[in-house]
């Protein structure tokens, strides 16, 4: 064209597409959650941890990328995003053994928008069985326990704890000693001996934390071999009690049944032996007196008597016939 005026010209359109910059880092909702599971279970999807963020939804810069940072060493657990909520779905894929494990679970997608960081508690709750500690009611002895709790890898149930009764503590006992990583737990006033749950609020440096039950055993104690045993008391086991009930009631039974057969038929009885009508005062009845029912001996069933062993064997043997009865000359 050479800048001519007729040289030829054209003209064109461009289009500048301006696309979301991934710029905004997500951002946990809360800082802690807390999930109650059962042990000896695996597979369900046990919490689903939202997340905002300000880059634009649906797209690959919305979308969140977590994964497990603390606590799942053993593998117990997995987590992937819903593309839908942008959530954190965190499932179990082995059966949990562990008692209250504690993971770090932090969602990124590169290091230009950074990362946020968020705790999770997995409870296993009903599932601990703790023997008691034992307190002594006789004052010269033992009267407190020292209550030490589990310290975890992860840092979010780390020493130092902090150790507190709940407002609802009954004033029967109380904490001294408190070190940091361990704390006295004292009987305060006399109580009477058994099993008892007290509470105690356990926190860590986070502030994470719960009321926990401490099992004691208040018992009256003895010194052996250097430290506090209970002194248990002898106690017949009920089901002995109720055998022994049995055979008693058995064997007046019995007595009662050889009373009437051992009686001969056809003996005069005395009038008090015998049943009256209102107005037939000593004239009889066709009721007649205990020792007429030695006549139905052979439509009454006997042959329990033969299971009571051999103290009962004689008269067993009289009851059923198999020993003649002698009678008085």
């Amino acid at each position: 064209m050479d800048g001519a005026q007729t040289g030829l010209a054209n003209t064109a359109t461009a289009t500048v597409m301006v696309t979301d910059e991934n710029d905004n880092p997500p951002s946990f909702r809360q800082r802690l959650f807390r999930v109650a599971v059962l042990e000896n279970q695996a597979g369900p999807l046990i919490l689903a941890i939202p997340v905002d963020d300000e880059d634009q939804r649906g797209t690959d810069n919305w979308n969140a990328v977590f994964s497990i940072t603390r606590g799942n060493e053993g593998g117990h657990f997995r987590v992937e995003t819903d593309t839908h909520t942008n959530e954190g779905l965190l499932y179990i894929v082995k059966v949990l053994h562990r008692l209250r494990p504690l993971l770090l679970v932090h969602g990124f997608r590169d290091r230009r928008s950074g990362f946020g960081v968020v705790l999770v508690v997995i409870d296993s709750p009903g599932e601990h069985n703790h023997p008691p500690s034992i307190i002594c009611t006789d004052p010269a002895l033992q009267r407190s326990v020292t209550v030490t709790p589990l310290e975890y890898q992860s840092l979010a149930f780390k020493q130092p704890f902090t150790f507190t009764l709940p407002p609802e503590n009954s004033g029967k006992w109380s904490l001294q000693e408190s070190t940091g990583s361990s704390v006295v737990l004292q009987l305060a006033e006399p109580v009477p001996a058994g099993f008892y749950g007290v509470p105690l609020v356990v926190r860590s440096g986070w502030g994470v934390g719960e009321v926990q039950t401490v099992p004691v055993r208040v018992c009256e104690c003895v010194s052996r071999a250097g430290h506090q045993e209970c002194v248990h008391t002898l106690v017949r086991p009920r089901m002995e009690v109720e055998v022994a009930a049995i055979i008693s009631i058995s064997t007046l039974s019995l007595l009662l049944t050889a009373a009437v057969i051992l009686e001969k038929p056809g003996e005069p009885k005395p009038a008090a032996d015998v049943l009256l009508h209102y107005g037939y005062e000593g004239g009889g009845s066709p009721t007649g007196p205990l020792s007429d029912y030695s006549d139905e001996e052979e439509h009454d069933p006997l042959d329990f008597l033969d299971t009571l062993g051999p103290t009962f064997k004689h008269l067993a043997d009289i009851c059923t016939g198999k020993v003649e009865r002698q009678e008085d000359g």
